[in-house]
């Protein structure tokens, strides 16, 4: 029987990364499958080869399974977590839930043509939708293991068993120390993007809505996509190389299209460079000390919107936005505008501007002062000036990490920087087909570029492709789009259709907590009453937590908040003493709860400033 279309739907349905992955796959090879004698399935892999092998032993399986799950039981002991490396047909993935229905399971499964076999040949309703199974992922990229890793960090605070299946162990003890090898890097990610989510979760918010009415007002990149076809495009960092280089970078800009990547717009004006396009992605108050003069508010704008709107407002120049894939308000609120590019962000205006580039057309991509670490003990390159220096000075001289240099030395680092480092060059690995070159002379080396300096640029740059500084601004200045009062109407009404549901979510929250009040009475007096009541504020929790809503907007708002209850979230599921239950639903959903309370008050001003600057936008374009 093929189980294909329905577990693609379930895939579709809970597992999206991994539904996404294979729409994508083209002519994905089949495993050769059998049945065993004993009814059971099996795989041939890498046949033909000299690495062939079969999925399960042929011989004696169920005693196998059964000798498996039992030699499990002393690491399992120690863990209420269990990462399961390999998901095969999934038969081990069933004992562990069988034998251990209190344990909470994450599945990798790194070969997509395996999974790919199995969802055609098992029927997975029930099982990788189990509620014990927290996590999926499928194939060799980084992207797949974050959606295995993340939620580890957060649910099990990173403590978890490791086990695969047998013949997974036996036959690919390579692929699983790759994998091992990722995963300290993972997990430092992770953390960074936690703190940054907790620092700037209310700035982010605020930009995010206020950004709608700008939204509308603005071009989408898509207006501009493959403008620059054939181009060469320098994507110029902060870093202390970027002196180094200046004077060369000024003669390539009648020659390249100057892409300044956030900060280093200062730095460039500072030597009289006015690059064709700044490109942002940082909210914080420190963006306003970047643009404070006529001229850095002169220069072209591709923003996303997380910029601080303070300053898109006062850019008096094109502005273009693109989205993100990390932005649940804005990817909600201007559903309709489908051809807007929505890039990856791993946080990071390098990574968006590298994206953008390639989206304009350009085919060999420069960087200029992208230094990933503190080359001659220096943080910035001068010009930049937007943090104070006693700030920057603090920050290098506390750098404990060592990253290598394009000289094949060391430089001094941070782990956001090392991490920052890390997602360039994944996005550089996305794009094989476009040549990266790194031309700081003191700066990191970065993976997957060539290093040249600047003035060997000559040597390579495409001299039949005849350009000037003027012809590009021209392009730019021809992007045109036209205002639509009704798309503003849409938006307005879509957000005033969320500040009912907050209004309702309120209500609902207020109700939990008046029925978590009565649990410690109950749990003493009445255990059967109290249980009954407890799934009655689960079912009442689930309809909040799984709305638009909540997803869209408040769940960005308490991203430390929602680590804590999920870190206690195992404690709270396994207690079976139902007073001492009662108080992990008071102690830990009750603040929760307060604590949503709090982001909705926080909410409804933010919302009621994003539906001002709308009806602005709608006035202006009706008079």
């Amino acid at each position: 029987m093929d189980y294909l279309n329905s577990n693609l739907k379930l895939l579709s349905e809970k597992y999206g990364h991994i539904y996404h992955l294979l729409q994508s796959q083209v002519d994905m090879r089949l495993e050769k499958r059998l049945v065993m004698d004993n009814g059971l399935g099996n795989v041939v892999l890498f046949p033909g080869t000299s690495e062939e092998y079969y999925l399960y032993e042929k011989e004696d399986t169920l005693l196998n399974f059964a000798s498996w799950i039992q030699s499990l039981e002393p690491q399992l002991l120690q863990h209420d977590h269990v990462l399961l490396f390999g998901l095969g047909l999934g038969y081990h993935l069933r004992l562990l839930l069988e034998h251990y229905p209190n344990k909470w399971i994450y599945v990798y499964e790194p070969n997509i043509n395996m999974f790919k076999t199995s969802l055609k040949s098992e029927n997975f309703i029930g099982l990788l939708d189990h509620p014990n199974v927290k996590a999926l992922a499928v194939g060799s990229s980084l992207e797949q293991k974050r959606q295995l890793i993340y939620p580890i960090c957060s649910l099990a605070q990173g403590s978890c068993a490791f086990t695969g299946i047998p013949s997974y162990t036996k036959h690919q003890a390579r692929e699983i120390q790759y994998f091992k090898d990722d995963i300290p890097s993972l997990v430092e990610e992770y953390r960074v993007n936690q703190n940054t989510l907790i620092q700037f979760k209310d700035v982010w918010m605020r930009n995010r809505l206020n950004h709608l009415a700008t939204n509308l007002i603005t071009p989408s990149l898509s207006k501009m996509k493959g403008l620059f076809s054939g181009f060469s495009a320098v994507i110029v960092g902060s870093g202390p190389s970027l002196q180094l280089d200046i004077d060369s970078i000024a003669k390539l800009k009648d020659k390249c299209l100057i892409i300044a990547a956030g900060s280093s717009v200062q730095a460039l004006l500072h030597q009289g460079i006015s690059p064709h396009i700044v490109v942002t992605v940082d909210g914080g108050d420190v963006m306003e000390n970047i643009f404070l003069t006529p001229e850095s508010l002169s220069i072209p704008m591709i923003y996303t919107p997380t910029t601080n709107y303070k300053v898109t407002d006062k850019v008096d120049a094109l502005k273009v936005h693109a989205f993100t894939d990390t932005d649940p308000i804005t990817n909600y609120f201007m559903v309709e505008e489908d051809d807007t590019p929505v890039f990856r962000s791993l946080a990071s205006v390098t990574g968006v501007a590298i994206q953008a580039a390639i989206y304009l057309g350009c085919e060999l991509i420069i960087f200029a002062g992208q230094d990933f670490s503190f080359p001659q003990e220096k943080h910035y390159s001068e010009g930049v000036e937007h943090i104070e220096s006693q700030h920057t000075q603090a920050t290098v001289a506390s750098a404990s990490l060592l990253v290598e240099n394009v000289s094949e030395g060391w430089n001094r680092t941070t782990l956001p920087y090392k991490v920052l480092q890390k997602k360039v060059e994944e996005v550089i690995s996305w794009y094989p087909n476009t040549r990266f070159i790194n031309t700081s002379k003191i700066g990191a080396k970065i993976v997957g570029t060539e290093w040249a300096t600047v003035e060997q640029l000559d040597m390579i740059l495409v001299p039949s492709l005849k350009t000037s500084s003027e012809f590009i601004l021209n392009k730019l200045n021809n992007v045109s789009f036209p205002n639509n009062s009704l798309r503003t109407k849409q938006v307005t009404a879509r957000i005033s259709n969320m500040s009912e549901d907050l209004r309702s979510i309120s209500k609902g929250l207020k109700d939990i907590k008046n029925q978590l009040r009565k649990l410690p009475e109950l749990s003493r007096r009445n255990p059967i009453r109290c249980s009954n009541s407890m799934a009655t504020i689960e079912e009442m929790w689930s309809s909040i937590v799984n709305g638009k809503s909540f997803n869209t907007l408040i769940e960005p708002l308490i991203p430390a908040e929602l680590q804590f209850f999920d870190n206690h979230l195992s404690l709270i599921v396994e207690e079976q003493n139902m007073i001492q239950k009662s108080k992990y639903f008071e102690m830990y959903l009750g603040k929760l709860v307060e604590e949503i309370i709090a982001a909705i008050q926080k909410l409804e001003i933010l919302l009621i400033d994003a539906i001002h600057r709308l009806n602005r936008v709608l006035t202006a374009a009706e008079v």
